[in-house]
């Protein structure tokens, strides 16, 4: 129960195609300006962390506003599944943070798309589908993750405490090389970044300006969006666990050109990316939620989801660090297949090691009794 809709952000109008159950439909959906300008205030409360929580009220109307712009038009009832092909500034949009009814306040956790939907996005229609086209890559099956700056930071970049979380986490999970500190090098990201299926970067990123394009930082220097464009990635799946790696500049005609989509032009089958200056430990555990649930077989997107709908329905977690500033910058483009990356303890191990177990269980039943 799937739907497609890609936007076409014109001139003086802004357009959408509606695709569902075969049928395709073209919706006029509003002014511009309009739309640009309830755009625009609602971007503003994911600047920091604090916008939110301190106009709850304002933030929610704004998203249910959007909401009714840009899909209550579209949809008679929501789908299952949504594959959203954003258009001009939209491509800004944490679609699942949007409210699908009034609320009063952030803490109303039922009333944000992503409960309802699971959200996938595309550059096009067209590159979408060519992804699951794509044949099978010789790379090893692993994972190949990099986290520059665990034990310290340097004069441009600050220390990233949870980055050892996730790596700890990704080692428990995954067979594959795990760089950090001096190891997690440019050269080494060259050398090596071909050849794996899973690319995890722990990192900062982001741009110095608006006219300079994105770049990922590593322990000794930086990498280009541009250098991307160069080489050769078949990952079945490269995740950005940095700030801003899905923002950028954004080209008439091209839409932005982030970290992300540059990912995607060197060869990714998918890519989980960020809309904003994530939280460093926030970001961790829906992350690492992410990867336990791909580890069981569950396909990307849905496992993204799913981590997202985990730390909103913690309750350890304060209800002002639940508000969409915390969890709906991560978002998901690509194949959404399970992931094809050999796991530490494949399935078939566990059912192993439960049958050697059973004959020492049985004899301690026995002697106790």
């Amino acid at each position: 129960n799937g739907m497609l809709i890609h936007y076409f952000w014109g001139q003086q109008q802004l357009y959408a195609l509606a695709v569902h159950d075969g049928n395709a439909e073209i919706h006029q959906l509003g002014n511009i300006t309009t739309i640009l300008n309830g755009l625009s205030s609602y971007l503003k409360y994911f600047e920091d962390g604090s916008r939110i929580v301190e106009s709850p009220a304002s933030f929610m109307e704004a998203g249910y506003a959007l909401y009714q712009q840009l899909l209550a038009p579209l949809v008679d009832e929501l789908p299952e599944q949504l594959l959203i092909v954003p258009s001009g500034p939209l491509a800004y949009l944490p679609f699942e943070a949007l409210s699908v009814k009034p609320a009063a306040n952030y803490a109303a956790t039922e009333s944000y798309l992503v409960v309802s939907t699971l959200l996938t996005y595309a550059y096009s229609g067209t590159l979408h589908d060519q992804l699951y086209q794509l044949p099978e890559q010789p790379t090893s099956g692993n994972l190949l993750a990099f986290a520059p700056f665990v034990t310290s930071g340097n004069s441009a970049y600050s220390q990233l405490r949870n980055s050892e979380q996730e790596m700890d986490e990704l080692q428990s999970i995954f067979k594959g090389t795990f760089l950090e500190d001096k190891a997690a090098t440019r050269a080494a990201f060259f050398q090596r970044a071909e050849q794996f299926s899973l690319l995890h970067l722990s990192t900062h990123a982001g741009s110095r300006s608006t006219e300079e394009q994105p770049f990922i930082a590593f322990y000794d220097s930086l990498l280009w969006m541009s250098e991307l464009y160069q080489l050769h990635l078949p990952a079945d799946l490269v995740v950005l666990s940095a700030c801003q790696t899905n923002t950028g500049e954004l080209a008439g005609g091209e839409g932005v050109l982030g970290l992300g989509r540059g990912f995607f032009y060197a060869g990714a089958r998918s890519v989980v990316a960020s809309l904003w200056n994530l939280n460093d430990r926030h970001t961790s555990q829906i992350i690492n939620a992410f990867y336990q649930q791909m580890e069981e077989g569950v396909p990307k997107s849905l496992a993204l989801q799913q981590a997202k709908l985990a730390f909103l329905n913690d309750p350890d977690i304060p209800a002002f660090q639940k508000s969409p500033y915390f969890w709906a910058g991560l978002t998901f483009y690509g194949n959404q297949q399970p992931l094809q990356v050999a796991s530490k303890w494949p399935a078939y191990w566990w059912g192993i090691a439960l049958l050697l177990l059973l004959p020492a269980l049985w004899f301690i039943f026995r002697k106790r009794h």
